[in-house]
């Protein structure tokens, strides 16, 4: 007998009030199953069929059984129970929704089934199947959930120093693999990880733990409180400073918003390659400078592109960065600033610069720009970098 005739003989006396319901023969009902299954063997389709006399659901939660099933299937090795007979789908569903979308919260970790123990003077978020999630109240505590790091905050001078500034969070991998981020409560910053060795986590891995299912929700949130922050304008004028302060307070504050202005630089040019210097009449767009920066960090490229086309430089990063490919209206204005087009004919359209003949493709190009504007090459614009 095959697979399919052994379920058949099996299950056929208990089908019957399924039979009844959807007036379909015992073999169609377990073909159904078979749909659902999505490993090679079919191997929950007993499973299947025993959730399916008992209720647990309907012929028209095809699509949503086998999805959770495929889920089960990928993330099996992380569960505490990997049988699938221990559950019913009920209990399949929800186990597969709190591993997908983990709750972050002391509450919600105490319902949760450990994937280490506890370790005492610590609140523990998270401690499900991804790993442990916990903060240390204690150096003692900080000192056992750094052990086998390279970590300061294992002294009790160090974690008291960083504690008064705000919370340290340590992350345990499933595997024991250990991270540690801090976050200030003074002064928003940006989550920056370390590894057991105690060296920065920098891209693109960085950006893997930004999307992880526990701690990329601490870091997201994280980093809108820290993007609110750069963006905020100045609640109050210097003349404000100088009047409630001494003189040197105010020239704190001052220095501050500089540094708050010149870090909200860095971050977009780190986050997406545009150098703010290069904005051409920035003071002109609508909000100024920060309304700016606002939509960029928005990515509403569709308003702010007819800024970026003041300037050949700005023209050309918003053709590398966001167009990624030719943008041919701008590229009379590139083609009058040297390096602007040495950079554009390298990266879009593809010259090779460090050859001879990278360079005479180069050139010729630039004139063929140029001239649909009326203009020539001047000995002045000729001078371009030998990239």
């Amino acid at each position: 007998m095959s697979k399919r005739e052994i379920t058949v003989e099996k299950f056929k006396s208990k089908f019957a009030d399924v039979v009844r319901h959807t007036r379909l023969e015992v073999v169609d009902i377990v073909i159904a199953l078979e749909k659902m299954d999505p490993t090679k063997n079919l191997q929950y389709v007993p499973w299947l069929a025993k959730q399916l006399i008992n209720e647990q659901f309907k012929f028209e939660d095809t699509l949503r059984v086998k999805t959770i099933l495929e889920h089960f299937e990928t993330l099996k090795p992380r569960l505490a129970k990997r049988d699938i007979n221990q559950f019913s789908f009920y209990e399949l569903d929800e186990t597969i929704e709190q591993v997908l979308n983990p709750k972050i919260g002391i509450k919600e970790a105490k319902k949760q089934e450990g994937t280490f123990p506890v370790v005492a003077d610590s609140d523990v978020l998270y401690n499900g199947p991804f790993g442990q999630l916990a903060i240390p109240k204690t150096a003692q505590a900080s000192k056992e959930l750094g052990l086998g790091t390279k970590w300061c905050t294992t002294e009790p001078g160090a974690f008291k120093q960083y504690n008064r500034d705000g919370p340290l969070y340590i992350w345990r991998d499933r595997s024991g693999d250990k991270f540690q981020f801090h976050i200030t409560t003074k002064t928003p910053s940006k989550v920056r990880l370390v590894d057991a060795q105690d060296r920065y986590i920098k891209a693109p891995e960085a950006k893997q733990f930004k999307e992880h299912p526990v701690i990329g929700q601490i870091i997201k949130e994280q980093d809108k409180i820290y993007r609110q922050y750069l963006v905020d304008e100045k609640k109050s004028q210097e003349e404000r400073y100088l009047a409630q302060e001494e003189r040197n307070k105010a020239q704190r504050q001052i220095q501050r918003e500089h540094d708050r202005i010149h870090d909200l630089h860095k971050f977009i040019l780190d986050e997406y390659g545009i150098n703010v210097k290069h904005i051409k009449k920035a003071k002109t767009y609508p909000g100024g400078l920060a309304g700016f920066c606002k939509d960029v960090l928005d990515e509403k490229w569709d308003k702010i592109k007819p800024q970026m086309a003041l300037g050949p430089r700005s023209s050309l990063e918003f053709a590398i960065l966001v167009i990624k490919g030719r943008w041919i209206e701008q590229e009379p204005l590139i083609a009058k600033h040297a390096v602007s087009w040495t950079m554009y004919s390298r990266e879009i359209l593809g010259t090779n610069n460090m050859t001879k003949e990278g360079r005479t493709a180069r050139d010729k190009m630039r004139r063929e720009v140029l001239k649909t504007v009326g203009l020539k090459l001047t000995a002045k614009m000729k001078k371009l970098p030998q990239w």
